[in-house]
């Protein structure tokens, strides 16, 4: 907090958080093989400015930045083995990213003059976004008991064929993978803006009104209209 002038603050707050974290997703039935990373951090700036002008008028100004930042990272790039019952190994899916940023812009004017006590204000936010997702990519083979994946591997280390795998009873039941396009992007604005006064009509006795429109870029209708009224 900074005493700019007689009539102005100014306040400025950081916050910087980070969590990092090693050998997730291990444990009960998953084995080893199936740990990821996780990292995530996040700052967050504002700085607000308030100034009073003259003995009847208050002005504040408020900015703020946040950003959070999440990442997961497998250990085992592999695709991932699924034993009904028994484990879940081979490579981790989990291979994902996100990053999000948020701008907020806050102007507020209140106003004394007489018995009327009138406030506007604006507000613009904007909200940023990126996600990709690489889950599953490398895919999932699941084996419907623990013995059709022990003759598989069997199978295999006597080079057999997939066709004499199965065969013999082994040989995978499912093989799911997803694929596709994995990033992605929003940007999302809005704003709003109000004006509100309280009249004090008696001592004991105060009538307020209001309006407040709202518009955003993801919303086709840019004509939202919020009348209120109050009496006290």
């Amino acid at each position: 907090d900074y005493q700019l002038t007689t009539n102005n603050t100014l306040t400025v707050q950081y916050y910087y958080a980070r969590d990092v974290r090693s050998n997730v997703g291990v444990g009960g039935l998953s084995l080893p093989a199936q740990a990821y990373d996780r990292r995530n951090t996040e700052h967050s700036f504002q700085v607000s400015d308030t100034q009073i002008l003259g003995e009847r008028i208050v002005n504040e100004t408020r900015f703020r930045y946040e950003r959070e930042r999440d990442n997961r990272t497998a250990q085992d790039p592999a695709p991932t083995i699924r034993v009904n019952g028994a484990f879940t190994g081979g490579g981790s899916n989990q291979n994902s990213s996100s990053d999000e940023r948020n701008y907020e812009l806050q102007n507020y004017t209140s106003l004394i003059a007489g018995a009327h006590t009138a406030k506007f204000g604006v507000r613009v936010r904007v909200d940023h976004n990126v996600d990709i997702s690489r889950n599953d990519f490398l895919g999932t083979f699941t084996f419907p008991t623990l013995t059709a994946y022990q003759l598989t591997e069997q199978g295999l280390a006597a080079g057999e064929t997939m066709a004499q795998i199965r065969a013999s009873g082994g040989g995978p039941s499912q093989f799911t993978i997803t694929a596709g396009t994995p990033n992605a992007l929003v940007n999302v604005m809005d704003t709003g803006l109000y004006v509100q006064d309280d009249w004090q009509l008696h001592p004991n006795l105060t009538l307020s009104g209001g309006l407040r429109f709202e518009t955003q870029t993801k919303i086709p209708d840019h004509a939202d209209l919020a009348p209120r009224a109050g009496l006290a």
